[in-house]
């Protein structure tokens, strides 16, 4: 069935402070970066988000999430990441 997938937020944290967010509007109104939620279940689902990390960036360990909604604003996933950079 499809789902109403609205926007995707892409949000980096660094020690529990956040340092970039990003929504993306899906569908028609995508830009290139958030395609529309597949018609049928079962089927695969993909975009890609890119984030630039700043030349500056501290080492430290930062915490990636991406957050879908609908359009009633519900939570529908959470993708979370950790990664370090040195």
């Amino acid at each position: 069935a499809n789902t109403d997938l609205y926007q995707v937020n892409f949000r980096c944290m660094l020690a529990g402070v956040e340092a970039y967010s990003q929504d993306y509007l899906c569908g028609a109104n995508d830009y290139g970066n958030c395609p529309a939620a597949p018609t049928e279940a079962g089927q695969e689902w993909t975009a890609d988000f890119g984030f630039d990390v700043p030349p500056i960036a501290p080492p430290f360990e930062y915490d990636v999430y991406i957050t879908a909604t609908d359009s009633a604003g519900n939570e529908l996933w959470v993708v979370g990441s950790n990664f370090y950079i040195p």
